[in-house]
Formats: C-alpha cells, sequence, structure tokens
C-alpha cells in the first residue's frame, strides 16, 4: 500500500511537472502569436537597416543585439508570421528598398525578397523579450529612420531633401581623422578613386530562367587602403541578385582616393550590370 502511494505521488508529480511545461510552451506560444497580430503585414523599417536574407539577433542583458550585417539598405520588412521554436523567436517575411522615381518623384518598394529576423533568446522568457521586441528592432516610422542614416549614404536615399542635386555637386565627402568631413569640390584637390580589381557577379537560376537585364546599385565605403567596407542596397533587382552583387562588389579593389595629396575613405556609388544576351 505505502509502496502504490509513493509511486502515485510520483506520478503526479511527473503530471504536474508536465503539465506546468506544456502551460509555459502554451504561453509562449500565444506571446508569438500576439506579436504576430500586432506585426502581420505592417511595413517597418529595421533599426539595423539589414537586408540580409537572414538577420540574426541576441538577446543579451535585457538587450537586442544585431549580429554583424553584410549588406544594408534603406527599406522596409513586412512581417508575415511569427513563429517560437528551440529557443529562438523567427519572424517570417520580406525586405524592399525604397527608391525613388526620378519621372513622377514617387517613392515606392522595390526588389520584395523572402526575408527572415532570427532572435535567439538565450533562456529568456519570450513574454519578457516580446514585450520590447518591437521597440527595439523597428524604427517608429520611415522618417525616423531616415534621420538616423549614417552620414555615409544620407545623400543616396529617396527622403533626402536637405539638399539640392547642385549642392550635392559642389562638395566632395570624405571620411578623415575618424569622421565623415564635406570639402568644396572646388577648393580641394581631389583625384577620385579608381578600381583595380573587380570581379564578375553570379547570375541565380531564377534570373537566367526569365533572362533578365538590368543593374544593381550599391553605394559603399572604400578605405585609405582601397578596400570595401560597408555596402548600402541603394536600388535592387531582387531575384537573388542583389546579394550575389554585393559578394562581388566585397571583393573589388581600389586605388584610394586621394585628398591633398594623402589617401583618404570615401563613399561611392556603382552600378553592378547583369545581362543575358
Amino acid at each position: 500500500m505505502k509502496g502504490n502511494l509513493v509511486r502515485m505521488t510520483k506520478h503526479c508529480a511527473i503530471s504536474l511537472l508536465a503539465g506546468l511545461m506544456l502551460s509555459k510552451v502554451a504561453w509562449a506560444q500565444t506571446d508569438a502569436q500576439a506579436l504576430e497580430s500586432a506585426l502581420k503585414d505592417k511595413q517597418m523599417v529595421l533599426r539595423s537597416y539589414s537586408a540580409d536574407t537572414v538577420a540574426r539577433y541576441d538577446w543579451v542583458d535585457s538587450k537586442l543585439v544585431a549580429n554583424p550585417v553584410k549588406m544594408y539598405t534603406f527599406g522596409m520588412f513586412i512581417t508575415r508570421s511569427v513563429k517560437l521554436k528551440n529557443g529562438k523567436l523567427v519572424l517570417d517575411g520580406e525586405r524592399g528598398t525604397f527608391v525613388r522615381n526620378v519621372k513622377t518623384n514617387e517613392i515606392f518598394l522595390a526588389g520584395k525578397m523572402p526575408m527572415k529576423l532570427e532572435v535567439n533568446l538565450h533562456d529568456a522568457a519570450p513574454a519578457v523579450v516580446i514585450q520590447h521586441l518591437q521597440e527595439m528592432m523597428f524604427f517608429p516610422d520611415a522618417q525616423a529612420a531616415a534621420t538616423g542614416l549614417p552620414e555615409m549614404v544620407a545623400d543616396d536615399v529617396p527622403f533626402d531633401i536637405s539638399r539640392t542635386p547642385q549642392e550635392k555637386r559642389d562638395f566632395v565627402k570624405v571620411f578623415d581623422g575618424g569622421r565623415w568631413t564635406r570639402l568644396d569640390r572646388h577648393s580641394t584637390k581631389i583625384v577620385t578613386p579608381k578600381l583595380v580589381f573587380s570581379v564578375e557577379p553570379e547570375f541565380s537560376d531564377e534570373a537566367r530562367n526569365v533572362k533578365i537585364n538590368g543593374s544593381v546599385r550599391f553605394a559603399f565605403y572604400v578605405s585609405e587602403t582601397g578596400h570595401v567596407g560597408e555596402i548600402w542596397l541603394v536600388s535592387p533587382l531582387g531575384l537573388g541578385l542583389d546579394e550575389r552583387a554585393a559578394n562581388a562588389v566585397r571583393q573589388y579593389v581600389f586605388k584610394p582616393e586621394q585628398c591633398n595629396g594623402r589617401p583618404v575613405g570615401v563613399a561611392v556609388t556603382v552600378d553592378v550590370n547583369y545581362q543575358i544576351f
């Protein structure tokens, strides 16, 4: 009788523990569903400006920390679903890049491609993370995102109307002494960077099938040693070509820009062309 009672007690304890674990899973899934309801189909700008196919984050010391970004863009992420699986919160959706139609002056999203955001919770309670996630991951609106853009690309995005085209032509922007500086082009001796090594971009199977012809535009940093640093997608093609073009640009080598006889860092804009004959 006593042995049966012990076994019954253990069985009840195990059942209770299992029930609590299932309840926690159910609560966590409910939290994820609530986040999905809040974000589904909304167009929001990532604070990381990531254009990577998979953008990864870690929840560390009550903060959301973005992993290094390979390719940036000023655009929107559109959430389609939110799932919690194996300690990771996964937002599936797509990203697009803001592009301005020069004829109509209208801004639209171009080059929409599948994208995934993965947040490693590192044993943090999902409910705690989720209540802060929207604010930490996204800008409140596109104008705030435009204001937060780094100086390197501030002149190359559709929302910049603070300077006229003539003003942009009259000044050159260089990275020198640890900061970006605007110099009068007419009173400064500038020798622009020269490409000395390039790599042909690869095609995606999808692009080959539709025989696409077009170009991907990037703004990227060229250091005082002539190597490529931060890469921003300015005008996309989609079909998997943006990432392949960025991989080619990343391998470029330049004779660096010269400012008054010494090398400096500079942002350049380049079109990577795709043509199938």
